[in-house]
């Protein structure tokens, strides 16, 4: 691929709802340049950035692809985004690295919640949108009414650039409002025809002239005062104001087509060549100096030393492992020694690709600002950053949000062991919302996601990436025994077996310890039981504390003392007295009035305010307590503390219940008693399996 300076690069991520036709315009750009020669469609599994089998399967994209192009001496890199949130961590990823946002949305559909999100995402970051109504062939579409409901429900600093001629099956073409002039397409849409307004389309072309020229006024002051006093705008004037406007995320143009008719892309590829921001026109970037801790700025300027960030990271089947990157600063070569901010390890720069959808090509040298593919580095992950040796930065690591959904995942075969071990690892490192941890109490091995088609996706990959088969569990929930009140008992052990035999003696009082762990009180006097076999006492203690009495779930806040026994000078023993401790301590706890505490998570759940009764009631039913509420913007921020085998499903019903508009986060909190009915189910469920030699 040609090598691009800095002013001629264009990186923008497309956004939007799932379904709303970001793939397939990114086909359509494609296609309309030339890059490809076949405009891919969703339904036969052809689109260039939705190679992966579950994308081809599920006619959705379920990760970020590039798409890089060259469009009247420009590079564009596009970056496709998925559209469902529990891929967040990808769109996360993009907008990383994108100057800009194209929101995709649909004409019939109108904004929907991944419309509402995305816009959120984009906006949080000061990233500039363009809005694209797309799929303006569907049989209830409705540019106005979209239009209207961007402004409702996003923003109302938006202004239409270009807006349909005809909908539905009489969708012919779009008219620019900035250059009022119409715009027709050849069959397949690679033709672009500039006409005059059609005399039917002309009071709506003023409207919305109208509406355009006053946002210009509203971005630039010295306009304003004119624009109100009733002197009329040049081309000029307004253009100029837009352009800033734009560029500074305080106006968000709307521009119109069809993707998978292939209309009105070359007037939004024209568009954004003229107004949206190449990275020199973006902001400095902060990064911290390693040499002085000090945070300093880095501009997107081939002057300044090289320095590269790691958007993502993966391995892929054919390909090998690929490393998404951005030239943050200087000129990018092949053969070029960077060292990792953070392991301070030198990563040596092989051969430089561009890649598009699942096709990589060599590309010389990279300047500042572009975007491409490295591969073969030793130790670099996603977030990292790559620095010049002498004069090494670090760029901010990208913020995941943290799993919200967990099963438990276990091989079918010891030969599937190792394999499941080496996927697990490296997919956790591929996608930094996809968390793995060993629970050594139940011998369980956790995977969490974002949700369940997250978990559903990585265990597909497992499966079909590394050849493991496997299948999947509920995760168990760590509920612990305490006790009430004090109790004493013996515990004697005595074993003869012929020559010598086991001999220990102890007498134990539990207490409860709430809030302090575990303490062991010796009080044994008159050496009844001598010193050294008193630690293997507080051993069997332990042991058994560990392994449950009354349900299998470990002891805690228990006080023991021992205070009495006995002893044989041949037949004692560590081993006797161990045990004794142990028969002592479980002797001792069923009398001790025991009971089952459960873990209590705290959490907060933000939805729109027209959700709060169906949560409130919801939270209620999982037997939450609300501890508060505030507002947030348009909605509310519900607090409150649930038991964890409560919200194990949580984030798919809270989706359903808002249709995808509620989040929430948790963290543990403490424990407080099980109620009696569950306590009693995991009581005998732990006797069964006693009784049945588990």
């Amino acid at each position: 691929m040609k090598v691009f300076k800095t002013e001629k690069i264009r990186n923008l991520c497309t956004l939007g709802h799932s379904g709303s036709g970001k793939s397939s315009l990114t086909d359509a750009m494609l296609y309309t340049t030339g890059t490809i020669d076949r405009l891919g469609k969703s339904d036969a599994g052809t689109l260039t950035c939705d190679f992966d089998p579950e994308e081809i399967k599920r006619r959705s994209s379920i990760s970020t692809a590039i798409a890089p192009f060259e469009y009247k001496d420009h590079k564009f890199n596009v970056l496709d985004t998925p559209g469902y949130d529990e891929f967040i961590g990808e769109t996360l990823k993009a907008l990383k690295a994108a100057d800009f946002a194209l929101l995709t949305i649909s004409a019939d559909a109108g904004v929907e919640v991944g419309t509402e999100k995305a816009f959120d995402y984009a906006d949080n970051v000061k990233t500039p949108i363009i809005f694209f109504v797309n799929k303006n062939d569907k049989e209830n579409s409705d540019f106005d009414r979209v239009f209207e409901d961007i402004s409702t429900k996003l923003t109302n600093k938006i202004l239409a650039v270009t807006i349909p001629m005809g909908k539905s099956t009489g969708f012919k073409g779009v008219i620019d409002i900035i250059k009022m002039k119409a715009f027709t397409f050849s069959a397949d849409g690679k033709t672009c025809k500039e006409e005059t307004i059609p005399a039917e389309y002309n009071d709506i072309a003023k409207k919305y002239r109208e509406k355009l020229v006053e946002a210009a006024a509203e971005a630039d002051e010295d306009l304003a005062m004119k624009y109100l006093e009733g002197a009329a705008l040049s081309d000029a004037e307004v253009q100029k104001a837009l352009l800033a406007g734009i560029r500074d995320g305080i106006i968000f143009p709307v521009l119109t087509g069809c993707s998978t008719a292939n209309y009105g892309i070359q007037p939004l590829l024209d568009f954004i060549i003229e107004f949206m921001p190449n990275p020199a026109q973006r902001p400095a970037v902060e990064c911290v100096n390693l040499k002085t801790d000090a945070k300093e700025q880095r501009s997107y300027k081939d002057s300044e030393p090289v320095s590269i960030y790691i958007f993502k990271a993966f391995g892929e089947a054919g390909l090998g492992d690929l490393n998404f990157i951005k030239v943050m600063s200087g000129v990018l070569l092949s053969g070029m020694d960077l060292v990792n901010s953070r392991t301070n390890q030198s990563e040596r720069i092989s051969t430089l690709y561009s890649l598009r959808g699942k096709n990589r090509e060599d590309v010389a040298e990279l300047h500042a600002g572009d975007i491409g593919v490295i591969v073969k580095l030793k130790v670099s992950k996603t977030s990292d950053t790559l620095a010049d040796a002498s004069a090494k930065v670090e760029f901010a690591r990208i913020e995941f949000p943290e799993p919200l959904y967990s099963q438990a995942i276990l091989p079918k075969t010891k030969d599937d062991q190792q394999k499941l071990s080496t996927a697990l690892s490296k997919l956790a490192e591929e996608d930094p919302t996809f968390k793995v941890h060993t629970s050594a109490e139940f011998s369980q091995t956790i995977i969490s996601g974002m949700g369940e088609i997250h978990v559903e996706m990585m265990i597909d990959k497992i499966k079909r990436k590394f050849n493991v088969s496997c299948e999947m569990q509920p995760t168990r929930i760590p509920y612990r025994e305490t006790i009430r009140k004090a109790a004493k008992a013996q515990g004697k052990f005595k074993r003869q077996s012929g020559g010598r035999g086991q001999f220990g003696d102890c007498h134990l009082e539990l207490r409860p310890n709430v809030g302090k762990g575990f303490e062991f009180i010796d009080k044994i006097v008159g050496g009844v039981v001598p010193k050294q076999f008193i630690g293997p006492v507080e051993k069997g203690v332990v042991g058994k504390m560990a392994m449950g009495v009354i349900a299998g779930y470990p002891v805690i806040d228990v006080a023991v003392t021992i205070y009495d026994g006995s002893y044989h000078d041949v037949d004692s023993s560590a081993q006797a007295f161990e045990v004794a401790g142990s028969l002592g301590f479980k002797n001792a706890f069923g009398e001790s009035d025991p009971y089952l505490l459960e873990p209590i998570y705290a959490i907060e759940v933000i939805v729109p305010e027209s959700y709060m009764g169906d949560i409130m009631g919801d939270l209620n039913s999982r037997r939450g307590r609300i501890m508060g509420m505030e507002a947030k913007g348009k909605c509310q921020v519900i607090k409150a503390q649930v038991p964890l085998a409560e919200l194990l499903t949580y984030v798919t019903n809270l989706r359903s219940l808002t249709q995808g508009r509620g989040s929430f986060k948790m963290a543990f909190d403490h424990y407080e008693e099980a109620p009696g009915n569950i306590a009693q189910q995991l009581i005998d469920e732990f006797e069964k399996a006693q009784e049945a030699g588990a």
